[in-house]
């Protein structure tokens, strides 16, 4: 591998080998620290980081990715600064760099400043500290420069498993600024670390040698060339030119197994703690082969073949690699971990002995900055390129069978219903599958404040698998949408069974099922742009075959797991109806993606019925879930029981909107709330949880009372399957009687049904023919407008997009006014703020009690100068009156009368 240049010193300066050189190798050891564990330590502060700016997880991830490429690809800036300036001054602003990125980062109000700040800024002063102190270390080691490298590159796993934990306990103190900032001043350490850099300088006698033959022979000797900044002759040696590919080759998978073997276990089933210690032990193992290395390749016999023993280190990494992709158990992914924590070691401890062997100590400076640049490269192509080739996205079964772990009790996406304390609550009882409510695509794109409130705050390890459910119209915007959400889920869905309203008047749900070519357009983009699976939930047609063709279409388009609710768009509210699972059994056997069946499940028996006849992988609840979260489990417990255990959920994961908790016991207590109208009402009323928890507590009272008075289960409500206070199905009771074997019911059934709307169809009590519910609002509100042409079209905000005030001062919605207000101490009378009057009257309540201090204050002197006057004027009253008139002069005891 070319000539290896053993570099003893030269004649002016030698290598210590020792002495102050143990100081510098400390001062590489933290800066090695720093600079390879620091772009993985602010990892731990990504998740603070997507709540703080409404990112996805792959936005934070550019941070790090910025930190490397900066650490490498600025190889050759470094060089050419060290060898103009030389290596400790370089380094002293290369730690004021880092330090200020850190700071600056802390005031961040966008994830570009972080970028800036984090990536760019920090990433330069690690880059001036790392190189320089290496040039460093190796100028001051020879004979034990193998054992000096060893130990200074056991500095990055050193460092790693302190700095995570102190990120952790930074941000859990003091968040993701005070974080921040506390590391900025750590990395003003990298400034204590350059002071310890002292330049090796000739002794003085030799100075002295070497300047005296200068002056008498100057015509003769020839002045030096000035040293180059950058000295591209090293591409001149063979040997160089082959290390440098065979490092750049062998980066392209170094950084690999560290960054995808969690996963890849994850994938393999095993859980978030057991997949996280495989890269414990690599770190572990990590840590003690670096410097054993070093010892091993400073031996006598081992050293002029050192080379050799570096090229034996970068083949074992690439055998453990090869080896390690065929582990399918735990096990085999320990074993793999303990082998490649050694090759990895060897590589870290080696890489640089052996560069400084091959082009010594006057070109080391370039080499490596040239190197690290090579190296760059390789570092941000290699992580990504594996992911593409050895994690492809899962589809089909495959999919249901790894990611969703063969999941048959799903809990279905249901709009403020499915929050993550009831999924919590329902895995808790069974549910192996939950879906987030849904979610409307245009605004999670455009509303930073949804996607945090809504799925960034709620991300919980508890809580997988998950399926994030939107309801979309446009390609591109579901594909937007989804792209924000993957993160933070297993797999996206596209609702095609909305019947509501809502969804009509939007144009989504399955208010799209006959526009084929559109949901194909919708499932193919977000088929090929995801990198988690797309999913779709239906509601049938009338038609059989028609539904089957709908089914083969969107597989066809790339939908991965198809949900297939047995009712037709018109089989909503009071006409629900009974589901049709023959149309699920005739969908599951046209596709060959697993299918979910929806409708008709109350009781655990009705799920196993339906998997039996239908043959669907999987059986999804949302109506039975919610009156008894228990479902899954086969038992119907008191209501009390998942009322108080939800509460308690909830105040474990905080923060959970009043009205979903609300409306949750609403469901839960349904049977008992007829019977106890009073505390209904109160129950309505409430506005806190404490307040919700204490209406829950009285109904549990008044139910116990109840069955400590009953003696027999007779005595209950006969049209209730159990009591009242036993979690149970709610049935709707349907207008008319749904139509049977095409005879339509007879008419004298009709009249009963429509008795709820008399107040609609009669003409002398509703001329304009409102609705029940507009009716309502009309006696509370006399002059409400129902007329749709001469409805206020709203203004919309400035800043935002979602309607204005009518009469605010800033003509922005309430949550922009209330920022815009705050940070300019100004009030909005139309939003209720008063920032500025609450302010004003803090400046007066601080100026009324300066105005009291000061009274208080001179209340003091008048006081004292009363007692001072008073003192005075006893004084006076004890000298003799013919005294007190007359000139001073000697008094009897030798005093003058002053």
């Amino acid at each position: 591998m070319g000539g290896v240049a053993l570099d003893v010193g030269g004649p002016a300066v030698k290598a210590p080998d020792g002495g102050w050189g143990w100081a510098v190798l400390l001062g590489c050891f933290v800066i090695t620290g720093f600079s390879y564990a620091f772009p993985k330590a602010v990892s731990v502060f990504f998740k603070e980081l997507i709540r703080e700016f409404g990112v996805g997880y792959s936005d934070t991830a550019w941070i790090s990715s910025i930190l490397l490429a900066m650490l490498y690809g600025t190889g050759p800036l470094c060089s050419v600064l060290v060898n103009r300036f030389g290596c400790r001054p370089v380094m002293m602003v290369g730690g004021l760099f880092a330090s200020m990125g850190m700071i600056l980062a802390s005031f961040a109000t966008s994830i570009l400043h972080i970028y800036l700040c984090t990536g760019v800024i920090t990433g330069l002063g690690l880059a001036l500290n790392f190189q320089p102190s290496l040039i460093m270390l190796n100028r001051y080691f020879n004979e034990k420069r193998p054992l000096a490298n060893g130990l200074s590159a056991a500095g990055s796993p050193v460092a790693l498993c302190c700095l995570s934990p102190l990120g952790q306990v930074l941000q859990y103190q003091y968040g993701w600024r005070g974080g921040f900032l506390i590391l900025g001043g750590l990395l003003l350490n990298c400034c204590v670390c350059a002071a310890v850099m002292r330049p090796l300088l000739p002794p003085k006698s030799q100075q002295r040698d070497t300047e005296a033959p200068g002056v008498g022979e100057g015509a003769d000797k020839k002045k030096k060339p000035k040293p180059k900044l950058l000295d591209f002759t090293v591409f001149k040696d063979c040997g160089f030119v082959i290390y440098t590919v065979a490092a750049s080759i062998m980066v392209l998978g170094l950084f690999v197994p560290p960054v995808f073997v969690v996963s890849y276990a994850k994938e393999l089933g095993y859980e978030d703690t057991k997949s996280a210690l495989l890269l414990t032990i690599l770190g572990f193992v990590d840590m003690f082969a670096r410097p054993t290395c070093g010892v091993i390749a400073g031996l006598k016999w081992v050293r002029p073949r050192c080379v050799y023993l570096f090229s034996f280190a970068m083949i074992f990494n690439g055998v453990t690699d090869l080896v390690g992709s065929q582990a399918s158990d735990y096990s085999t992914l320990v074993v793999f971990c303990i082998f490649f924590g050694i090759s990895y070691g060897m590589v870290g401890a080696l890489q640089f002995e052996v560069l400084m062997a091959i082009v010594g100590t006057e070109k080391f400076s370039s080499a490596i900055g040239l190197v690290l640049l090579m190296e760059a490269i390789a570092v941000l192509i290699g992580p990504p390129g594996a992911a593409a080739e050895t994690m492809p996205k899962l589809q089909g079964f495959e999919f249901w069978r790894q990611t969703l772990k063969e999941a048959r009790f799903v809990v279905a996406p249901m709009v403020d219903q499915s929050e993550l304390a009831w999924r919590l609550l329902s895995r808790r009882h069974g549910a192996q599958l939950c879906y987030t409510p849904m979610f409307h695509a245009q605004v999670f794109v455009r509303d930073a404040n949804y996607r945090r409130e809504n799925l960034y705050n709620e991300v919980c390890t508890e809580d997988r698998p998950l399926i994030t459910q939107f309801c979309a119209n446009d390609p591109e915007v579901f594909v937007q949408a989804a792209l924000l959400a993957q993160d933070y889920c297993d797999a996206i869905d596209l609702n095609l069974g909305c019947p509501q309203m809502i969804a009509k008047r939007g144009h989504y749900g399955v208010f799209l099922q006959d526009e084929w070519e559109l949901l194909e357009k919708m499932v193919k983009l977000a088929h090929e742009k995801l990198s988690v699976p797309v999913t779709c939930k239906i509601r049938v047609f009338e038609d059989m075959e028609k539904t089957v063709r709908y089914a083969q279409m969107l597989e066809k388009a790339g939908c991965q797991l198809l949900t297939v609710h047995g009712r037709t768009k018109d089989q909503k509210g009071a006409f629900t109806g009974i589901a049709s699972w023959e149309h699920i059994k005739a969908v599951r056997q046209a596709v060959k993606i697993p299918v979910f069946a929806n409708g008709n499940i109350q009781h655990l028996s009705d799920v196993e019925r339906c998997i039996q006849e239908t043959g669907v992988q999987g059986v999804m609840s949302a109506e039975g879930n919610l009156h008894n979260p228990a479902l899954f489990e086969g038992r119907s417990p008191p209501v009390w029981e998942m009322a108080e255990e939800y509460l308690e959920v909830v105040r474990e994961h905080p923060p959970c909107t009043l009205s979903f908790i609300r409306a949750h016991l609403f469901k839960l207590w349904h049977h008992t709330l007829q019977i106890h109208q009073d505390l209904r009402e109160e129950l309505a009323k409430v506005k806190t949880v404490e307040g919700l928890a204490e209406v829950s507590h009285q109904l549990k009272l008044r139910c116990q009372e109840e069955i400590s008075r009953c003696a027999g289960a007779e005595e209950w409500d006969r049209d209730l399957p159990f009591p009242h206070w036993i979690c149970q199905p709610y049935v709707r009771p349907p207008p008319k009687d749904p139509v049977m074997n095409g005879n339509s019911q007879p008419a004298d059934v009709k009249k009963p049904t429509c008795h709820k709307r008399a107040l609609e169809d009669d003409p002398d009590s509703n001329p304009e023919g409102l609705s029940k519910n507009k009716q309502k609002k009309r006696s509370r509100n006399p002059h409400k407008n129902f007329c749709p042409e001469q409805k206020p079209k709203y203004i919309k905000c400035e800043q935002c997009g979602n309607p204005k005030g009518n009469k605010c001062v800033f003509n922005l919605c309430r949550g922009c006014c209330k920022k815009k207000a705050f940070k300019e101490v100004a009030d909005c009378p139309s939003h209720g703020l008063k920032f500025k009057t609450k302010a004003d009257k803090r400046k007066q309540e601080e100026e009324e009690e300066e105005q009291k201090e000061e009274d208080k204050e001179k209340e003091r002197n008048q006081r004292g100068q009363k007692r001072k006057s008073g003192t005075e004027h006893e004084r006076k009253s004890t000298v003799p009156p013919s005294v007190q008139g007359s000139p001073p002069h000697m008094l009897p005891n030798g005093q003058t009368n002053l």
